[in-house]
C-alpha cells in the first residue's frame, strides 16, 4: 500500500503532520488517498489526539535486554 495524499495535498511527512495536528480535538476524520494493488481509494481516518510519539519504557524487575543486546563485545 501506498500513500498518495493526504487531504488535497501530495503526501510528504509535513503534509500528514499538519493534518494530524489539524485534526486535534475536532471530529472531522483526515483523509488519505491510498495506493494498493493497482488500486487507488481513499480512506477516512478518525484521530483526533494530535500527534504522538510512542517510546519504550523498561517494566520494573524485568532485564535490560536492549542494552545488553547493544553493548560492546568483550
Amino acid at each position: 500500500m501506498k500513500l498518495i495524499a493526504v487531504g488535497d495535498q501530495v503526501y510528504s511527512r509535513s503534509a500528514l503532520d499538519d493534518a494530524i495536528t489539524a485534526a486535534k480535538g475536532g471530529t472531522a476524520p483526515i483523509t488519505l488517498t491510498v495506493q494498493n494493488q493497482g488500486h487507488v481509494y481513499p480512506l477516512q481516518v478518525r484521530n483526533h489526539d494530535g500527534l504522538r510519539y510512542p517510546h519504550l519504557e523498561r517494566m520494573k524487575g524485568t532485564p535490560d535486554t536492549p542494552d545488553q543486546i547493544l553493548s560492546p563485545l568483550r
